[in-house]
C-alpha cells in the first residue's frame, strides 16, 4: 500500500509531453481508467481571457471568410482553366480547317465560297460560345459571393463590410464588381453554399 501511495506522487509531477505520450499509450491498450487518471491529475491553473463569447465568434468569422476565399478563388480557376482549354481547342481546329481550304485552293470557286461562309457562321459560333463562357463564369461567382453575403445578414454580421474585407484576399476589381452586378446566381447552388457557410459558423451550438 505504501508502495502505491509513493507511485501516486508522481501523477501531479508529469512534464506536459510526459503526461500525453502516457495518456496515448493507455488509450492504445484501452486502459481507461489509467487515461483518466492521467486526465483528473493533471494539474489545474486559472487563466485570464478575452470574452470567449467574442472570440469564438471571431473565430468562427474566419473559419467562414476563408471557406469563402476558397471557394471564390477555386471556382475562378477552376473557370480560367476551362476557359483558356475550349480556346485553345478552338484555335487548333480553327488552324486545321484553314490548312485544309489552302490545300483546296483548286477547288471550284462556288465551293470555296461555300466553305467561307460556312467559316464566318462558325466564328459567329464562337463568339456566342465566348459569351455564353463568360456569363457562366460571372453566374458562378456572383452566387458564390451572394451565398456567403447572404450568410452574413442571417448571422448578423455586416455583409458589405465583411465582403469588403474577404474583397482584398479574393482580388474582387471594380470592373468584375461592376459586371457582376449584370448576373443573376444559380439558385440551387447558392442554397447548398450558404448551407457550408451556416454549418461553419454552428460547428458548436452549445457555445454562447
Amino acid at each position: 500500500m505504501k508502495s502505491l501511495d509513493t507511485l501516486e506522487k508522481y501523477y501531479d509531477q508529469f512534464t506536459p509531453m510526459e503526461r500525453l505520450n502516457l495518456y496515448l499509450k493507455a488509450r492504445i491498450r484501452k486502459d481507461y481508467t489509467e487515461s483518466n487518471k492521467l486526465i483528473e491529475t493533471c494539474p489545474l491553473f486559472q487563466y485570464i481571457r478575452r470574452d470567449l463569447r467574442f472570440t469564438h465568434k471571431f473565430d468562427r468569422l474566419i473559419s467562414t471568410a476563408l471557406l469563402f476565399m476558397l471557394e471564390f478563388q477555386g471556382a475562378n480557376s477552376k473557370l480560367e482553366l476551362s476557359e483558356f482549354i475550349t480556346m485553345l481547342l478552338y484555335e487548333k481546329i480553327r488552324t486545321y480547317e484553314w490548312m485544309v481550304e489552302l490545300l483546296e485552293q483548286d477547288a471550284p470557286k462556288q465551293e470555296i465560297i461555300a466553305k467561307t461562309q460556312n467559316k464566318i457562321a462558325e466564328l459567329n459560333q464562337q463568339t456566342t460560345t465566348t459569351k455564353d463562357i463568360a456569363h457562366h463564369k460571372l453566374t458562378v461567382l456572383k452566387t458564390e459571393i451572394e451565398a456567403y453575403r447572404q450568410f452574413c445578414n442571417d448571422a448578423g454580421l455586416d455583409a458589405d463590410t465583411v465582403l469588403s474585407w474577404c474583397g482584398k484576399a479574393v482580388v474582387l476589381e471594380q470592373s468584375l464588381i461592376n459586371d457582376l452586378n449584370d448576373v443573376a446566381p444559380y439558385d440551387s447552388d447558392l442554397v447548398e453554399r450558404k448551407k457550408q457557410y451556416e454549418e461553419a459558423w454552428n460547428c458548436d451550438k452549445n457555445f454562447p
